[in-house]
């Protein structure tokens, strides 16, 4: 093997001195070997011995191409062509950046052509593809084969299989290998969809045994569940519901603030009845008696020669009509002082209306006086103290608002 390869360097050698020789003839040039490589390396030309196959009494050739070539990257960067001092010409083509192959062998040629090995400027190398992207880029299948075979790490760990452990089961119950799971008395296994096994016991089942608070057997055609009247005291511990544990609008948590057993009791001429789940709770008379109305007011006003505004809000039951049938005033103030007062009503949905009455004079200390009136009012009725007149003295009393309540229309 050596004695080989030193006969193709040797060939090689030989054809580089052959092409300098040439070259030299046909410029015509007479200088020594010294002026002829610094003129080569002034035109900027480039050499590339390739070497034939090495066979008996057969000489190698190469030719010399201008570095210009070179500024068409998609052209071919070399061409080959017999020369007429070899009786073995190398033929064929390349591209720039990729590495060459020998392709055939004749009588007659040699053929070179391009392998599917690329590397650019940079030191990146692609197989199967122009433009890798990193230091080895391979466009296919790579296949790691024999004993040793694996991927290094930076780390220096080495990967010999894809086999990952959080992704597949590695053994069931120690084993490993193709398994079989198999059905047991009374169990049935099943796979469905590819990926499932479905491993049950039907029809094992025939009765569960309990007690009035349960209802069915337990198997699939009587399911078990709680019968009415189930869960009472006995099955549940002290405290067990609580009123966070209920469903909002489900059921009465409390009422008026009360809780647990309440107890709605009917009062004088009251009456409460049950009709499943609603409770009337109604008036046990018609007596016009039984409807009258009266609301009493304590006023107590200075006298310093300014509007003495005091209000009172007096309100009506619900679904009921106040019928004003008497204004009744008890007030103590100097002689010849005068109050002067308004009450303010309205009925339905309709506008309030004010009923202002004449001054009320006050004869002697401890005046009494009734004011006959007929004012209807729905929901609330307002007493509108307005001001005293009593010559810089103060008044205080009371004024009763009397009459009935009717039943809304």
């Amino acid at each position: 093997m050596k004695r080989v390869s030193a006969r193709i360097a040797s060939i090689a050698v030989c054809a580089l001195a052959l092409s300098i020789n040439i070259a030299q003839a046909q410029t015509q040039t007479s200088n020594t070997d010294e002026t002829v490589g610094a003129q080569a390396r002034a035109a900027e030309f480039k050499s590339s011995a390739l070497p034939a196959q090495a066979r008996p009494y057969r000489r190698a050739g190469f030719s010399l191409m201008s570095a210009s070539r070179f500024a068409a990257p998609a052209a071919s960067v070399f061409t080959i062509t017999p020369m007429a001092a070899g009786p073995l010409p190398v033929t064929g083509n390349g591209t720039l950046g990729r590495l060459t192959k020998w392709s055939g062998f004749t009588s007659s040629n040699s053929a070179i052509e391009n392998t599917t090995i690329y590397e650019d400027k940079f030191g990146l190398v692609g197989i199967g593809t122009d433009s890798p992207t990193s230091r080895l880029t391979v466009m296919g299948l790579i296949e790691a084969n024999g004993t040793g075979a694996g991927i290094k790490y930076p780390d220096a760990t080495i990967q010999t299989t894809a086999f990952d452990p959080n992704q597949v089961v590695r053994s069931l119950n120690g084993l490993r290998g193709d398994l079989t799971v198999a059905a047991g008395a009374n169990i049935t296994v099943t796979p469905s969809g590819g990926k499932t096994l479905t491993i049950a016991a039907p029809n094992v089942l025939t009765s569960v045994f309990h007690n009035a608070t349960l209802i069915g057997n337990g198997t699939a055609a009587s399911q078990l569940s709680v019968a009415d009247g189930g869960v009472g005291t006995a099955q549940l511990a002290n405290n067990a519901v609580t009123a966070g544990k209920i469903a909002s609008g489900e059921v009465l948590k409390s009422l008026n603030g009360l809780t647990d057993q309440v107890v709605l009791a009917a009062g004088p001429n009251m009456t409460i009845t049950s009709n499943g789940n609603t409770l009337t709770i109604a008036s046990a008379s018609t007596d016009s008696a039984i409807s009258a109305f009266q609301k009493g007011l304590v006023i107590d006003l200075p006298d310093d020669g300014s509007p003495n505004f005091q209000d009172f809000d007096i309100q009506i039951p619900a679904n009921k009509r106040l019928v004003i049938e008497c204004l009744t005033m008890d007030v103590f103030a100097d002689n010849d002082a005068r109050i002067f007062l308004s009450v303010t009503t309205h009925i339905g949905s309709g506008e309030n209306v004010e009923h202002n009455f004449p001054p009320i004079r006050v004869k002697e200390r401890g005046f009494a006086t009734n004011q006959q009136v007929r004012i209807y009012a729905d929901g609330s009725v307002a007493v509108h103290i307005l001001r005293l007149e009593s010559g810089g003295r103060p008044a205080f009393g009371k004024i009763s608002i009397s009459g009935h309540l009717v039943d809304l229309p």
